[in-house]
């Protein structure tokens, strides 16, 4: 953080004081940046009845499982621009003389004309003015911790809204607080918190329905509250948990542990296939093709960048997963370590990431891939040389997987977790790899709680 944090009551009266707003998001669209639009795109329009759009590319789509979470693929065309675009002024004035100077000055709300005729009467009747592009007094970032995180859209409109007032709400610790008005929290584990904290300001109840939205989006953002929360998210959550009808254990439940038969069986695959690099801090695994087909399992499924399904271990600085997609391959990697960026790694291979998260494709075999990945994190991120191949010393399972109807991270009963989990424990090999034989598996609860 390079400047000075502003208020939330900074905040507040930016908004207020606004007569049309713009909202823009990450390249990398995340669970938690998306619905924290959703609410202040609601805050905005219904409780402060002001103008908004949303800054968006073209054609934008939401991930598969954040377009499941919140209901939708898309966010209403209405609200959406993909472009703003520099006002342009004309005017037209027929029948003056040759020589007649015109003076004008715009300043904000008011527009002075003054014409000079080299002679004779001027016909102001015949005035024709008007203007062309989109004009926003605020411009509201959500989740990116510099202007170049920010997506294709707003970097096309970087002139037009270069005088506009750029309000920065995010919780990574590298922010470079590059807006007017700055609330960078580390202490926030979400964005979806800071939106809250917004409501509060300004003394708007947060609805039933947006209240439980926001709980199970920091329950899914920081892992069942096992990565990252801290005791800001956790006093959130209480005063949340007052608004909405089911509690927050209940949302735990539904939303993280019971995953489903499917869920389980996929975690147990990962864990199988789970290597560490010790030198570069990195644990990563992958899933083939042919394993998500014995799970019976899209690999969509896998698309939540920030429901990787399994934490950062103490100690590890990044966590890491390749699976299959056709003939590609797809890398996610996320980190918990606030000093620890992957967007320039992202970038290099033509990915999108924030600091925290970042995606991209790899083609190629199974080492070539891994290979890829690991020399990159290791440049990219640590300044480091990888030179060893990694060879794939699993094979994809051929036994079918046993697996019911529901979605791998839709509610299962008690007893069917139970049961999967006996059934794994009394017929699965121990596995090879050294992160499998440590005392706690990668899965599991950490000891490092930020």
């Amino acid at each position: 953080m390079d400047k000075p944090q502003n208020s939330v009551k900074d905040v507040k009266v930016a908004l207020t004081k606004s007569r049309s707003l713009v909202i823009v998001l990450p390249e990398l669209v995340t669970l938690d940046t998306a619905v924290a639009a959703k609410l202040l795109m609601e805050l905005l329009s219904k409780s402060l009845n002001k103008p908004v759009k949303l800054l968006l590319p073209k054609d934008h789509t939401l991930p598969n499982r954040v377009a499941e979470f919140l209901g939708y693929t898309q966010f209403d065309k209405e609200s959406i621009v993909n472009q703003v675009l520099p006002l342009k002024y004309t005017m037209s004035l027929p029948n003056v003389g040759e020589g007649t100077e015109v003076e004008w000055k715009l300043e904000k709300e008011k527009l002075d004309i003054t014409l000079k005729p080299k002679g004779g009467k001027v016909d102001f009747s015949k005035l024709t003015f008007g203007a062309e592009g989109e004009r926003y007094d605020c411009l509201i970032s959500l989740g990116a911790q510099t202007k170049e995180m920010l997506n294709s859209a707003y970097l096309e409109s970087a002139i037009a809204v270069e005088e506009t007032t750029i309000v920065n709400l995010d919780c990574h610790q590298l922010n470079k607080s590059f807006g007017s008005i700055n609330i960078v929290d580390p202490k926030a584990s979400t964005i979806s918190e800071l939106v809250f904290d917004l409501y509060k300001e300004i003394g708007v109840k947060v609805n039933k329905e947006s209240a439980d939205l926001a709980k199970r989006t920091i329950v899914v953002a920081t892992d069942g509250l096992r990565r990252i929360a801290s005791s800001a998210t956790l006093i959130r959550l209480v005063e949340l948990e007052k608004l909405a009808d089911n509690n927050v254990s209940e949302v735990v439940k539904t939303h993280y542990h019971a995953l489903g038969k499917k869920g389980l069986a996929l975690r147990e695959v990962m864990l199988k296939n789970v290597k560490l690099e010790q030198d570069l801090q990195v644990l990563w695994s992958h899933v083939s093709t042919a394993e998500l087909k014995a799970l019976e399992v899209e690999p969509s499924v896998l698309d939540g960048i920030e429901q990787l399904p399994y934490n950062i271990c103490k100690d590890v600085k990044i966590a890491a997963l390749l699976y299959q997609t056709n003939e590609n391959w797809k890398v996610v990697a996320i980190t918990d370590d606030r000093q620890t960026s992957v967007f320039s790694w992202a970038k290099s291979l033509g990915g999108k990431a924030i600091t925290n998260i970042g995606v991209a494709e790899l083609k190629g075999d199974f080492e070539t891939v891994s290979k890829t990945m690991l020399k990159s994190l290791g440049q990219g991120v640590f300044g480091k040389a990888v030179a060893e191949p990694i060879k794939d010393e699993t094979k994809p399972t051929s036994e079918p997987v046993k697996s019911s109807t529901s979605s791998p991270f839709t509610k299962a009963s008690d007893e069917d977790i139970k049961e999967l989990v006996n059934e794994s424990q009394s017929s699965s090999p121990t596995p090879a790899n050294p992160v499998a034989q440590m005392q706690k598996a990668p899965f599991e609860k950490s000891d490092k709680f930020r």
